[in-house]
């Protein structure tokens, strides 16, 4: 999605809603835009792909996602040491990390690709 969720329209204004891991997943499954309801939370790889490196505060292309915010981002991978965490990139300046699910972050869904 263009937008992070919380924001809308062409510009992507608004706040951005920051939600526990749990309720991200949930968010996706019922998450409709354009007449397609296959959104999902991307993984950690795929979210990854969104950093452009060249860039900081956000590291995003801006020009395709506008009013980015420089917030971490819950992926949908969990984390392979600890079960009660999961991944997320952080688009303030690209990393990768982890975090207890019971946490608010920003989420940025996909669509299946199917």
């Amino acid at each position: 999605a263009k937008c992070s969720e919380g924001q809308h329209g062409d510009s992507c204004v608004g706040g951005v809603t920051k939600m526990t891991w749990d309720d991200a997943m949930k968010a996706a499954k019922n998450f409709r835009l354009g007449g397609y309801s296959d959104w999902r939370l991307p993984n950690q790889k795929e979210l990854k792909s969104l950093v452009d490196k060249s860039r900081s505060n956000p590291s995003i292309n801006v020009g395709y996602f506008p009013n980015a915010p420089c917030f971490r981002f819950w992926s949908s991978s969990p984390d392979a040491f600890n079960s009660s965490c999961a991944c997320l990139v952080d688009f303030s300046g690209g990393g990768v990390g982890g975090s207890y699910r019971n946490v608010g972050y920003a989420v940025r869904l996909v669509r299946c690709g199917k």
